[in-house]
C-alpha cells in the first residue's frame, strides 16, 4: 500500500481517511506487507487507528515526512499502531516532530522483531528511551537505527547500544551532539558488523578517540564525518 507523493496522480491527491478504509475493509484479509504513507498530508492519528484494525500482519511501515510536508501523526497514534503491529520489522517516522520516548518505548515493548527503526529528526526523544530500546526484546535483533538530528541522545545509550544491539549494521548519529568520544569506542568495540556508521556533526569526537577507534573499524563499507572538530 503505497501512494507517490513525489508526483502525485489524480488518485493520490484525492485518497482521504474514508477512501483508505474502504480500501483496508477490501484488503485487509489479504497478505498485505508494507505501507508507505510517506509524504501523504491526509494521515492523522484517526489514519493510524483505521491501520490498527486491518493490519496485523505488516512487517513495513513508513510515514516519514518529506520537505516539510506529510504525516501529522503524534504518540497517540504511533502507541496505538505499535501494539497491533506484533510482526512489523521496519519502521520509519522520519522527521514526523510530534514523536517522542512515548512512541519509542511502545514500539520497543510491542514489536519484537524489528530489525529497522527511523527516528531522524525526532528530536524529543532522549537517551533514556534509547537505552529502552537496547533493553527491549527487539534489542538484539537491531540492525538499522537511524537516530539523526535527535539531539537529545547522550553518550550513554550509545554505551546501551554497544552492550545490547550487537546485530547493528548501520547507525546514523549525524548531528547527535550530546555523544562522546568514549562512547562511539564501546559502540565499535561492541557491534563488529557494523557496516555503516555517520558520526557527521558529532562534535566531541577528537583525533585521539577516532585513532583509538580505528582497530574496529575494518568492516566499515561508509563512515561519516562531516563538520566534526577533528
Amino acid at each position: 500500500l503505497q501512494w507517490d507523493t513525489q508526483t502525485p496522480g489524480h488518485i493520490s491527491l484525492c485518497i482521504n481517511d474514508k477512501i483508505l478504509e474502504r480500501m483496508l475493509e477490501r484488503w485487509f484479509r489479504t497478505q498485505m506487507r508494507r505501507v508507505d504513507l510517506s509524504g501523504c498530508t491526509f494521515v492523522t492519528d484517526w489514519t493510524l487507528l483505521l491501520l490498527a484494525r486491518y493490519t496485523f500482519g505488516v512487517r513495513s511501515i513508513s510515514f516519514r515526512v518529506q520537505a516539510d510536508v506529510g504525516p501529522k501523526i503524534t504518540d497517540a497514534g504511533l502507541a496505538e499502531l505499535a501494539r497491533r503491529l506484533p510482526r512489523v520489522e521496519e519502521v520509519d517516522v522520519g522527521w514526523c516532530h510530534r514523536i517522542s520516548d512515548i512512541s519509542l518505548r511502545a514500539l520497543a515493548d510491542n514489536c519484537p522483531v524489528l530489525t529497522s527503526l527511523d527516528v531522524s529528526g525526532c528530536d524529543a526523544i532522549s537517551g533514556a528511551a534509547v537505552i529502552h530500546l537496547s533493553e527491549s526484546p527487539c534489542g538484539p535483533h537491531l540492525r538499522r537505527l537511524v537516530l539523526r538530528s535527535c539531539e537529545r541522545v547522550t553518550s550513554d545509550a550509545i554505551e546501551a547500544l554497544a552492550q545490547r544491539c550487537a546485530s547493528l549494521e548501520e547507525l546514523d548519529l549525524c548531528g547527535c551532539q550530546r555523544v562522546h568520544g568514549p562512547a562511539l569506542k564501546a559502540l565499535v568495540e561492541g557491534c563488529g558488523r557494523l557496516t555503516s556508521l555517520d558520526l557527521t556533526q558529532v562534535h566531541l569526537l577528537d583525533d585521539a578517540c577516532l585513532r583509538a577507534m580505528a582497530p574496529c573499524l575494518t568492516g566499515l563499507h561508509r563512515l561519516g564525518l562531516g563538520y566534526c572538530r577533528l
